[in-house]
């Protein structure tokens, strides 16, 4: 099975260390079953600028224009989108993170992804 992983940086900072999935009008079995391994996924990555680890979003998304959203309903292919980067001490977003922090960032996502893959098995 082929999986997507979108990763983005949201300009404001407001959406940072936070996972979206597709948008759904009712959650299907399949969708449940996405949402299960994004939320081990989201508990699996320490944030990098606020305490705790990735906040999995639950809430409705947008339904237009999306990857996420084709990957999902027009393919079929799970699919979600990780909003990476954060908001510094001094209130700026960070989109565009140091080098040492961007291998840190892909270090901490590559263990999760690990994780969630060996839940899976």
């Amino acid at each position: 099975m082929s999986w997507r992983f979108f990763y983005h940086s949201s300009v404001s900072g407001a959406l940072n260390e936070t996972i979206f999935l597709p948008a759904v009008d009712e959650p299907t079995e399949r969708f449940l079953a996405l949402q299960e391994l994004a939320g081990l996924y989201a508990a699996s990555v320490p944030r990098d600028y606020q305490k705790g680890t990735y906040i999995l979003h639950t809430g409705n998304t947008s339904k237009v224009g999306n990857a996420r959203n084709f990957f999902y309903h027009s393919l079929g292919v799970p699919a979600m989108l990780i909003e990476v980067g954060g908001v510094n001490k001094e209130g700026q977003s960070i989109i565009h993170p140091s080098q040492h922090m961007l291998k840190r960032i892909q270090k901490r996502h590559l263990e999760a992804l690990l994780k969630t893959l060996e839940a899976m098995i």
